[in-house]
């Protein structure tokens, strides 16, 4: 159960502990998820800690899943670095 709450919402973009715990409060999913309990920060990191490689490769997994439904891309992403100095003063672009 704790492992299905953490890859949830990894893919939603929570991933500290404490604001796991508060969606399972306040999240249906989280809480259908959950089985209707509320595990605490401690237990949620606790158990995070000593299932680190489990949880890496099952999301891992969920992540191929995906791709292989079509439903996202796995790539690599290129992000250019370049730098353009710009002549738009803060008080100039204001009037």
């Amino acid at each position: 159960m704790t492992a299905a709450l953490l890859i949830y919402c990894y893919g939603e973009g929570v991933f500290s502990s404490r604001p796991i715990e508060r969606a399972t409060w306040h999240n249906t999913a989280v809480c259908h998820l959950a089985g209707d309990t509320h595990p605490n920060h401690d237990t949620i990191c606790a158990f995070r800690r000593k299932n680190k490689e489990t949880i890496r490769k099952m999301f891992a997994h969920v992540l191929r899943l995906a791709e292989e439904m079509d439903v996202l891309r796995i790539g690599t992403v290129s992000v250019d670095g370049t730098r353009i100095t710009a002549n738009a003063r803060k008080h100039k672009s204001l009037h």
